[in-house]
């Protein structure tokens, strides 16, 4: 996701992982002078949550005193920083001190997660308190036979979205519709993998700006690894185990992967790829798009993306972005089969051990009702008649005189992260918010029909736990050495074979594809 972190990787990445260790040090987070004597008190730790200001009238103070009045929580911030939480984190787990409601990377480093339940420091959500509420029951009943842990949840998804939690779509590839036309290679309405990656050649291979320079790349994307991921390998069906030969292993191993692999390497070599991607942002990459230097985009499709993009599109074009620009409906696989992204969360929120049953229950109505319409509106908006009004069939942020305009949202700097605690707020606004054309297109392309799962079979390898293993790190091998696959071989079966080899002879994937094989057994998967 949706999003950091919903990538391929999420969740290889937390299965082989090296094992995480607490270190010996670590800052001390920002907190409130605790309250004593105040059953209201519970205390909340996420990065950049930062004591409400003292002002009445100020933003963060009326979000504490409704939540106050409105669920009988009385919030205690404890803040993690942006650089090092991970850190403080691990300080207070050492110390059993962890805060009542905080923010972890459970899918990036579930040994961790596991240890925590294991130690007895965090809670279970019992399925009787969540099923009441029907906004966190949209998410919770999604991922319960996945991630539940001896039949119980021990964390809320911090999920892309709360619509509908089957899609899994968050990364799609826009593309230059007009560009395709004037050369005559638009996809057709369910393009194969060959059909996309023609079309991309062509970018490449005429001036479709027309500034007589072939100076335009094929497809382009930031972020590393991430993007190889969304753009290729996802889209072939690699997920983090694969069923093969009869037995489970890696899916960066896998058959899969070297035919995803194979194609890129290929790509790279005829310069259809972008070779910045290793360096670049994503706003790098983006930016290249809309500026005429690249063909096609792996871009994030949630609605607020989807308006960052159309407004900076509107900078450098004259067209309107509808005109110019299209989605990238998901191509087939060589296999005959469309693949999409299996992951719509990396983060989640767990619960202290401490926490009792009358208190949680305070906090999952807190989270139901920042799943909701109404929660998203007060939070992106305040109060209707005092700080907006509905003028339109949009949302009119009221203003004094000649002062700029600003949200709601906007002036909540101390509880900005609250916005977020539940969700990441990517999922569709109320019907009054105002969107565009191109932004509603955006959003039934998520919702519905385009990028929808055709392939469901795999998804239960999304997010099995496999604590006790601890076979490689992905960022060390993964990225090193596929990127050398790609870019520096000039023999591809022979560097893949021993890519392939060194995995096998020096990490334990054996004995972690038995434990895969033992868990879908327990959930009684048959491949």
């Amino acid at each position: 996701m949706k999003k950091k972190i919903i990538i391929f990787m999420l969740i290889f990445a937390a299965l082989l992982s090296s094992c995480s260790k607490i270190p010996n040090t670590a800052q001390d987070s920002e907190t409130e002078p605790v309250l004593e004597n105040n059953e209201n008190v519970i205390t909340i730790g996420l990065i950049g949550l930062m004591p409400a200001a003292e002002d009445e009238e100020s933003v963060s103070a009326r979000i504490h005193q409704k939540i106050l009045d409105d669920f009988g929580i009385n919030i205690q911030t404890i803040t993690f920083s942006e650089e090092n939480w991970k850190e403080e984190l691990d300080d207070m787990i050492a110390q059993g001190t962890v805060p009542d409601v905080f923010f972890h990377d459970v899918i990036d480093d579930p040994l961790q997660y596991r240890e925590l339940i294991d130690l007895g420091l965090v809670r279970d959500i019992p399925k009787s308190m969540w099923v009441k509420r029907a906004n966190l029951a949209k998410v919770l009943s999604w991922y319960e036979d996945i991630y539940s842990v001896d039949g119980k949840m021990y964390f809320v998804p911090r999920t892309y979205q709360t619509f509908d939690q089957t899609h899994g779509a968050s990364y799609a590839i826009l593309y230059r519709r007009d560009w395709a036309y004037l050369l005559s290679a638009i996809p057709p309405e369910d393009p194969h993998y060959y059909n996309v990656m023609d079309m991309m050649r062509l970018f490449v291979s005429s001036d479709p700006d027309s500034n007589n320079v072939k100076d335009t790349w094929g497809i382009t994307g930031g972020d590393d690894i991430d993007f190889i991921n969304h753009a290729f390998l996802e889209p072939f069906g690699v997920r983090e185990w694969v069923f093969e030969d009869g037995k489970w292993i890696p899916g960066l191993l896998s058959s899969k992967a070297k035919e995803a692999v194979a194609w890129i390497s290929q790509l790279y070599k005829e310069g259809v790829v972008d070779p910045d991607f290793t360096q670049q942002t994503s706003t790098d990459a983006l930016n290249k798009f809309i500026t005429g230097k690249s063909g096609s985009c792996l871009v994030s499709i949630f609605p607020e993306q989807l308006k960052e993009i159309e407004e900076k599109w509107l900078i450098y074009n004259t067209d309107p972005i509808e005109h110019s620009v299209d989605i990238m409906p998901l191509y087939f696989a060589p296999d005959g089969y469309r693949y999409n992204e299996t992951e719509t969360f990396s983060t989640g929120t767990m619960f202290s051990s401490k926490l009792s049953d009358e208190n949680l229950e305070k906090v999952l109505d807190l989270f139901d009702w920042l799943y909701s319409v109404e929660g998203r509106t007060y939070m992106e908006y305040g109060e209707e008649n005092k700080d907006y009004s509905i003028v339109f069939n949009e949302i009119t942020p009221k203003s004094d005189g000649e002062e700029e305009i600003q949200l709601f949202s906007d002036k909540n700097i101390e509880y900005k992260p609250l916005e977020n605690l539940a969700s990441w707020n990517l999922d569709f606004l109320p019907d009054y918010s105002g969107v565009t054309e191109f932004q509603s297109y955006g959003i039934s392309v998520l919702q519905y029909d385009i990028w929808a799962f055709s392939y469901p079979k795999e998804l239960f390898t999304n997010g099995m736990i496999t604590p006790e293993i601890c076979v490689l790190n992905i960022e060390d091998v993964a990225r090193d050495m596929l990127f050398e696959v790609i870019m520096v071989s000039s023999d591809f079966d022979s560097s893949w074979e021993r890519y392939v080899e060194y995995c096998y002879d020096t990490f334990n994937v054996e004995e972690a594809g038995e434990e895969v094989a033992q868990r879908a057994t327990e959930l009684g998967i048959t491949p």
